[in-house]
């Protein structure tokens, strides 16, 4: 026996199907997740809010669901003092890349230069006798200005004692032969120390290559 469908029973049934399909739509027009905002005020005050107001806009705050889920976290903006750590700490980190940099390139030249430790140790040897001759020939020039230097002044005397010649010309001689000699001693302390430095460089030099080479 076939089953009828009466007019009343058909109009509830359309209306089902009229109110399920309204539901479907609003369901798909409506956002998945709607969004809460957490943020403080200048005052401390903590507010939830579907949007921030822009005078807070550039504070930190937490996006939430409507369930209360922290679905994000913006930080605030770093403040001056915070920026001004991050640049020193970027100088930082590029003059270490540039240090760095320039430490490879010592090496390479180090190692292309020499072959041996001995070799280091002869070409400091070379420099070192090379500003020692230095030192032995001002050594003998001030030798001789210091002799010019006592007759000179036997002469001052002299001439004051017995009221002739010109003192103010033998005084002139002597001053300028005082500056000579100043001048050559400071040219043996600059080799001098030149000497020192060349000691510490090629000292240095010897043990980092000792370094790359395991010598």
């Amino acid at each position: 026996m076939k089953s009828r469908i009466t007019p009343g029973r058909r109009g509830s049934s359309r209306l089902a199907m009229l109110g399920a399909l309204v539901l479907a739509l609003a369901s798909a027009a409506a956002p998945v997740q709607a969004k809460l905002y957490k943020w403080v005020d200048e005052n401390g005050n903590v507010h939830y809010s579907d949007t921030v107001p822009p005078e807070h806009a550039r504070q930190g705050r937490e996006v939430k669901s409507k369930s209360g889920q922290t679905v994000e976290e913006v930080p605030p903006p770093p403040t001056e003092e915070e920026l001004e750590r991050q640049r020193r700490e970027q100088a930082r980190r590029e003059a270490e890349r540039e240090r760095e940099a320039e430490r490879r390139e010592r090496d390479r030249v180090l190692l292309m230069s020499y072959s041996s430790v001995e070799q280091i140790e002869r070409t400091r040897d070379q420099r070192l006798d090379t500003l020692e001759s230095r030192i032995n020939i001002t050594e003998s020039r001030l030798e001789k200005l210091r002799g010019d230097l006592e007759r000179e002044r036997e002469r001052a005397a002299a001439a004051e004692r017995s009221g002739r010649g010109d003192p103010a010309q033998i005084h002139q001689r002597v001053e300028e032969i005082v500056d000579r000699i100043e001048r050559n001693e400071a040219v043996i302390e600059d080799t001098r120390r030149e000497m020192d430095q060349i000691r510490e460089q090629f000292a240095a030099e010897i043990e980092r290559y000792q370094e790359l080479t395991d010598e």
